[in-house]
């Protein structure tokens, strides 16, 4: 398990990797699947991550109980 800090405030833990292995030097972190397998995969910051999703959405409108379910209090 490997946990994520902000550099901002580095007592708060923000997130946390399962079956964290290593860190390659172009960034990307590499986890263990359990079943003998490992898998490279990138790490997004916090702000890339909500671009993707705003990009996936787009014009998407959202239902009460999604914006509840998903925390979507901003759209």
């Amino acid at each position: 398990m490997a946990y994520l800090y902000d550099k901002q405030h580095p007592e708060e833990i923000i997130g946390e990797i399962p079956n964290y292995v290593t860190t390659t030097g172009d960034g990307d972190v590499v986890v263990y699947d359990g079943a003998q397998n490992l898998y490279k995969i990138p790490l997004y910051s916090s702000e890339e991550v909500l671009k993707m999703a705003e990009e996936y959405v787009g014009d998407m409108e959202f239902s009460n109980y999604q914006r509840e379910k998903y925390h979507l209090y901003s759209r």
